[in-house]
C-alpha cells in the first residue's frame, strides 16, 4: 500500500509541474497576444480575423487528432484560450481609443 501511495504521489507530482508548465505556456502565450493586439490596432487592422481562426481550427484538430486527447474537449480549451486572446487585444483597442 505504501509504494502505492508514494506511486499516486509521484504522479500527482508530475500533474503539478506540467499544469506549472501550463500556466508558464500561457502567460507566454498571452504576452505575444498582446503584442498582436497592439501591432493591429497600430494598423488599424480588426482584431477578429475568421479566415486565420478557422485555418488555426483545423491544423489544430488533425493535430489533436493524432494523440489520445478527446478532439472535443481539447477544442474546447483553445476557444477558450482564443478568447482570451482577443479579450486582450480588445483591451489594447479600448485603452487606444479611450
Amino acid at each position: 500500500m505504501i509504494e502505492f501511495a508514494n506511486k499516486l504521489e509521484d504522479y500527482r507530482n508530475q500533474l503539478s509541474h506540467l499544469d506549472n508548465k501550463i500556466i508558464e505556456l500561457l502567460s507566454q502565450r498571452a504576452l505575444i497576444s498582446k503584442e498582436i493586439g497592439i501591432l493591429k490596432t497600430n494598423n488599424k487592422i480588426e482584431i477578429y480575423q475568421n479566415d486565420f481562426w478557422e485555418k488555426s481550427q483545423l491544423i489544430r484538430s488533425k493535430t489533436i487528432e493524432s494523440t489520445s486527447l478527446n478532439g472535443a474537449i481539447s477544442n474546447q480549451i483553445f476557444d477558450l484560450i482564443h478568447q482570451q486572446s482577443l479579450l486582450i487585444q480588445e483591451d489594447i483597442l479600448k485603452q487606444k481609443n479611450a
